[in-house]
């Protein structure tokens, strides 16, 4: 049993003027291996070892941090998370029992009580699931029990998500993650990073964002603490602990953290540890968390008619005034569209503007903010029509002539001009641009190549235009404007076997990248390594596809991307944060019959519309600017690459689409 003599530590403390007060506690009635067996902490492979560490520390050798007082840097005295103007900031105290999982449970605290902060609330409803992050992540990585971990690890881990304590409850002893409920991401946390902190900076940080890991070498006598600042006074070296650091006090030069014995132990569960003290403050962090936020499924509306008779996809732009215009081919062939009535509000009614169309159809807008829509005329020609002012009237039907044999794709120069892409009768690329910003047209121009698909096109960093295809050989080809509003580079091939049109998107560092179908039906996609730059491999977002890829874009950067699934309904995944990894795939259900075109609200809320199997025109919009998901899909084989496409490389002008 315990090797702790409670009574003889007493007398140390007081001899030595330690400050602190020692007593029988919840630690103090185990064992010695029971007690160390509710540690857990372990250095990273490239830190000092514990043993390394106290051996400086009694040496001398390694110095602590300078004193600085946090008035000195415009932060309180003291300040503590549990008194902050009468409102308590932090959780409850847990117990982590007979597993090495302190990690887990410092590092669920910190994040715990850095969302009440952030939210203002100290009644958040946050109590985030130990086990998952000990028992899958943490296991993932080699550990359990008996080996430990480490809180930089563990805060990395967790922007992958952290579930909610209902979705798996913690016990403690190893376990292989199986009791983790598949539908923990309905609501659950992450962070988008950590912060290393030292010194004053720590300090600054409790007391405008919330707690800090710390992490230190526990000795025999720590078992036995009931109040005071701890002060190491006697016994041999226990192992490593993690905590959360709650609060600080200048007046007693201390630091206040919450501990994960349960509140048997210590102050209620809470003790007080001089500045320096054991390495808490000086080793192995401490780490504050970034970007610490709750998300949950549900964001999304549900599925709202707005009647019609379809027989197109849905294009969808904003107009200058922040107001979504949707257009569709309706029976009669013609032109068909409705608007929002006000920016982020309900809609008008439908509105015919004549033509009849043999295409699905594009919509641009001009430099000045006025819509214009592109589509393919009974004589297969380029037709197109604006808006004669913005958010006003349209113009009657004007030609561009050509032959095309594909869809439309619009987008903007670096300077303003619009610039129409097609494929031509030679299966070239053909394109025509405006010779002055809201201007007129130049004339057909070819690129060469042979394209089986629709062309897509995305805007570099820079400005360049960016033309994604796919070739004969069902590979990703493409090309770029060697400067912005330039001439074009000749074809390249990135591989892949594509089964679907490409989509474009650009991250929130102007990455840009690109997601197609592949041949096992699941989402793949490759991205620029750098803004303008090269290009990664192909990889795997999994699902099964039965429709092309569309994306959005969230106002902090993160990429969206829908699809339509084999249950015909919509499917969703998204960048969990900017220039991130992914989330798992979320259903909003629905029964689709075409392709998910997505716009944007003017206050940013994405909202996506599609046929139903009535052919009207259905819609759902984020109720905020976030969205979840539920679990991901896995992923199947990598595209195999192909050969270039036949005639990609021909430079040679075939014969120009003939005006009719």
């Amino acid at each position: 049993m315990s090797n702790i003599d409670v009574k003889s530590l007493a007398q140390a403390i007081a001899t030595q003027g330690a400050g602190w007060q020692a007593g029988e506690t919840s630690m103090t009635a185990l064992s010695d291996d029971a007690r160390r067996a509710r540690l857990g902490f372990v250095p990273p492979p490239d830190a000092p070892s514990l043993e390394d560490l106290d051996r400086q520390l009694r040496s001398g050798q390694r110095s602590h941090e300078p004193f600085i007082a946090a008035a000195a840097i415009g932060a309180p005295s003291a300040y503590d998370l549990r008194n902050v103007g009468g409102r308590n900031y932090v959780t409850a105290v847990r117990d982590q029992g007979g597993c090495g999982s302190c990690v887990s449970f410092g590092t669920c605290a910190v994040i715990e009580s850095t969302l009440r902060v952030a939210a203002g609330d100290p009644a958040l409803d946050v109590d985030l699931s130990e086990a998952q992050l000990f028992y899958c992540y943490a296991r993932a990585q080699g550990r359990n029990c008996a080996n430990g971990w480490w809180p930089d690890a563990a805060l990395d881990a967790c922007r992958q998500g952290l579930a909610f304590e209902q979705s798996y409850p913690y016990t403690a002893g190893d376990q292989n993650c199986s009791n983790l409920d598949p539908g923990w991401r309905s609501r659950y946390a992450k962070i988008t990073g950590r912060q290393a902190l030292s010194g004053a900076a720590i300090k600054e940080w409790i007391a405008t964002r919330g707690p800090v890991t710390g992490c230190f070498l526990v000795y025999d006598d720590f078992f036995a603490y009931r109040s005071g600042v701890y002060r190491h006074v006697s016994g041999g070296l226990a192992g490593g602990h993690c905590v959360a650091i709650i609060g600080y006090d200048d007046a007693q030069s201390c630091w206040i953290c919450k501990n994960s014995w349960g509140p048997g132990w210590g102050d209620g569960g809470f003790f007080r540890i001089a500045y320096g003290e054991c390495g808490i403050d000086t080793s192995y962090g401490p780490y504050g968390a970034v970007g610490a936020s709750i998300e949950q499924q549900g964001a999304w509306s549900g599925w709202a008619s707005e009647g019609g008779v379809l027989t197109s996809d849905i294009a969808v732009d904003n107009n200058a005034d922040g107001r979504l215009e949707v257009f569709v081919r309706g029976t009669d062939g013609a032109v068909w569209h409705k608007w929002q009535v006000a920016p982020n509000s309900g809609w008008s009614g439908w509105a015919s503007e004549g033509g009849v169309i043999t295409s699905n159809i594009a919509v641009g807008r001009n430099a000045d903010g006025r819509l214009e829509v592109f589509v393919r005329g009974t004589d297969n020609a380029l037709w197109h029509k604006w808006q004669v002012a913005p958010n006003s009237t349209w113009s009657g039907w004007a030609s561009e002539g050509g032959v095309l044999t594909s869809n439309i794709t619009v987008d903007r120069n670096a300077d303003g001009r619009l610039e129409a892409f097609v494929r031509g009768t030679d299966g070239a690329l053909w394109h025509k641009w405006q010779v002055a910003p809201n201007g007129t047209w130049s004339g057909w121009a070819s690129e060469g190549g042979v394209l089986t698909s629709d062309i897509a096109v995305g805007r570099n960093a820079d400005g360049r235009l960016e033309l994604f295809v796919r070739g004969t050989d069902n590979a990703l080809w493409h090309k770029w404007q060697v400067a912005p509003n330039g001439t074009w580079s000749g074809w390249a091939s990135e591989g892949g076997v594509l089964t679907s049109g490409i989509a474009v998107g650009r991250n929130a560092d102007g990455r840009l990248e690109v997601f197609v179908r592949g041949t096992d039906g699941a989402l793949w996609h490759k991205w620029q390594v750098a803004p303008n730059g090269t290009w990664s491999g192909w990889a795997s977002e999994g699902g099964v596809l039965t429709s092309s890829i569309a994306l959005g874009r969230s106002p902090n950067g993160r990429l969206e991307a829908f699809v339509r699934g084999t249950d015909n309904a919509m499917w969703h995944k998204w960048q969990v944060a900017p220039n991130d990894g992914w989330s798992g795939w979320a259903s909003e259900g629905g029964v689709l019959t075409s392709n998910i075109a997505i716009g944007t609200n003017a206050d940013g809320r994405l909202e996506a519309f599609v046929r139903g199997t009535d052919n009207a025109l259905w819609h759902n919009w984020q109720t905020q600017v976030f969205a979840a998901a539920p679990a991901e899909q896995a992923p199947a084989a990598e595209p195999v690459t192909a050969t270039e496409p036949a005639a990609a490389s021909a430079k040679a002008k075939a014969a120009e689409p003939a005006p009719m």
